[in-house]
């Protein structure tokens, strides 16, 4: 079907100039501008449309991985992840085959996400809505900053649903559930190490296999390798959940991998562990779903409980 359309649009002009630019914009690795283009393709051309550009441009971007150092390996298990998003379209088009996430592989494209073995990581700036510090005995101490509005629990909502509101960012937040406190701490003593200004990586979990704790170790290793050491991890994902200890085994790679990460909150519309596990966004589909794994059973069993799934933040050092 690709080979198709390519042929079928092989002489168009518009076609040829958007496959010029998007070359350029590798190149370049201005990903704003490859989503772009690509979107554009695909208004224009129908959603086929970016994997055709894909493979026109292909060698283009293995230039842009070879300049930056990273092997064969890391480039076809990075570009991999295209894979898993042709499935997606097709899951959630009736089986249309096409490629519609162009502003998720726009990153991949230009090597700006990178993926080492079970784990992606891209360098952004810390997203929370948080300042993180250290004590003098090193401990990690988080604020929250001004302005939030939080729910009966201390996390983050929706203004309309707020029961209170943080005042001047000196709210304490608690590191294990990632929930907002009213306890107030002087932080002129304390070191700064993470705001909106720092530079982070930020950790995506492409869905493609267990979280052993072995993979994730290697995973980390190379990350440091060709981004540095000393760098500090975020993730945003619905297994970094404090209530998953409620679902999951004491000895599973999901507590494993949770573990890792001191908590920080995070707005939400829903718990994205609804989408993952059950493929729903609303708890009463949940409760209705006809649940065949352990996992979505015990979380069943967790929601007539009372309990409340989020999903959640979370950073370490390393």
């Amino acid at each position: 079907m690709v080979k198709h359309l390519s042929n079928r649009i092989g002489d168009d002009p518009q076609h040829r100039l958007l496959i010029d630019e998007l070359k350029s914009a590798i190149i370049e690795r201005d990903q704003n501008r490859v989503g772009l283009l690509l979107n554009q393709g695909l208004t224009e051309f129908g959603v086929l449309y970016p994997l055709v550009a894909i493979v026109r441009v292909w060698e283009t971007i293995g230039t842009v991985f070879h300049t930056l150092g990273l092997d064969d390996e890391t480039r076809l298990t990075t570009l991999n992840d295209i894979n898993l998003w042709i499935a997606h379209h097709a899951d959630s088009n009736n089986g249309e085959r096409g490629l519609s996430r162009v502003f998720w592989v726009n990153r991949l494209l230009t090597a700006r996400i990178v993926q080492f073995g079970r784990l992606q990581f891209e360098e952004r700036l810390f997203p929370y809505p948080a300042v993180v510090y250290q004590d003098f005995g090193l401990d990690f101490i988080a604020l929250s900053n001004g302005g939030l509005a939080l729910d009966r629990d201390g996390y983050p909502t929706k203004d309309e649903n707020r029961i209170i509101r943080t005042t001047m960012g000196r709210e304490s937040i608690d590191l294990v559930s990632g929930s907002i406190g009213e306890e107030w701490i002087d932080a002129s003593p304390l070191t700064k190490v993470l705001d909106e200004q720092s530079r982070i990586l930020f950790i995506h979990i492409p869905a493609s296999g267990p979280l052993e704790p072995r993979l994730v170790e290697e995973a980390l290793g190379k990350a440091e390798a060709f981004f540095g050491k000393e760098r500090a991890y975020v993730c945003t994902s619905w297994l970094l959940d404090p209530a998953l200890e409620k679902v999951v085994d004491a000895g599973s790679n999901i507590r494993s991998f949770n573990r890792r990460f001191s908590k920080l909150p995070v707005f939400f519309e829903y718990p994205q562990l609804f989408e993952r596990v059950f493929f729903c966004n609303d708890e009463a589909s949940v409760l209705s779903a006809d649940a065949t794994t352990s996992l979505q059973k015990n979380v069943q069993k967790a929601l007539q409980n009372g309990v409340v799934f989020r999903t959640m933040g979370g950073f370490f050092l390393r």
